[in-house]
């Protein structure tokens, strides 16, 4: 028996991921976002993360706002981020928008070229990321 898992849900992914980003790059820094920036299910704020350049709505930057649930999660986040925002997404296991990364987690991005916005996610923990917007 393939014990491999499969995401039933994996076209809803990138909605997801366009969700999370909306509501990430809509948080101009933590305080916002722990002010209720965030919904709770999308995970804590984690801080920013340094990572490829980006142009979004006439603005550009190298920063990107992270969160992650659970708040354990966000060491791998921080230190994953720089890494997935450079790649091409690619045909995988999440579709057309696969990204590889960290250990035991399966990523996706938002659907543009660099992976500016996207998700990754390991059971119950996941983290997200997405332009820090000013």
């Amino acid at each position: 028996m393939n014990k491999t898992p499969h995401f039933k849900h994996a076209p809803r992914i990138p909605l997801l991921v366009l969700f999370a980003m909306l509501a990430i790059a809509s948080s101009a820094s933590t305080a916002a976002a722990t002010s209720g920036g965030l919904p709770p299910a999308l995970g804590t704020p984690c801080g920013h993360a340094s990572g490829a350049s980006w142009q979004f709505h006439g603005q550009t930057g190298t920063q990107y706002n992270v969160a992650g649930l659970p708040r354990a999660v966000c060491a791998i986040a921080l230190k994953s981020v720089g890494q997935l925002t450079k790649q091409r997404p690619r045909s995988g296991a999440l579709g057309a928008q696969t990204l590889v990364g960290p250990n035991g987690f399966r990523c996706a991005s938002s659907g543009i070229n660099l992976a500016h916005a996207g998700f990754c996610g390991n059971g119950a923990k996941h983290f997200l990321w997405a332009p820090r917007l000013k």
